[in-house]
């Protein structure tokens, strides 16, 4: 069997996760002061199932855009990942911000800090853990 023929067998056997989580952990080294991150990361991975492996891949459906499901046996809540650029998607009661683009034409850089932080902390009070946006 020529050598491509037996990479494609070999990967032919392998989840998606695996694949995805082979790829990323071969280039990662930790370095820049993340080395205690990466062992903590690579613990926790360790643990999980293929079926908690592969739920957290692809979601499962919930309140937010993008749901990842807690995993107690670990410690792991879960996270609630919201869509916005310029407000927290599918609330009552929430904030418009200015877009990006407009707010960087300000050049003024407190103004920019400020509209993040105002932006967060409105995320996180209605319950999202991360901005996708």
């Amino acid at each position: 069997m020529d050598l491509f023929r037996q990479f494609i067998h070999h990967v032919s056997k392998l989840s998606s996760f695996d694949i995805l989580l082979t790829s990323v952990l071969a280039n990662i080294t930790g370095a820049g002061g993340w080395e205690d991150a990466l062992a903590k990361a690579k613990a926790f991975v360790s643990q999980l199932t293929l079926e908690e492996k592969s739920t957290m891949v692809t979601g499962t459906p919930g309140p937010c855009v993008g749901n990842i499901i807690a995993i107690p046996r670990l410690g792991f809540g879960g996270l609630c990942l919201q869509d916005g650029p310029l407000a927290i998607r599918v609330t009552d009661y929430a904030s418009v911000f200015p877009a990006g683009v407009s707010a960087a034409a300000s050049f003024d850089r407190q103004l920019i800090y400020e509209r993040g932080l105002a932006m967060g902390a409105e995320f996180r009070g209605k319950g999202a853990h991360i901005q996708l946006g």
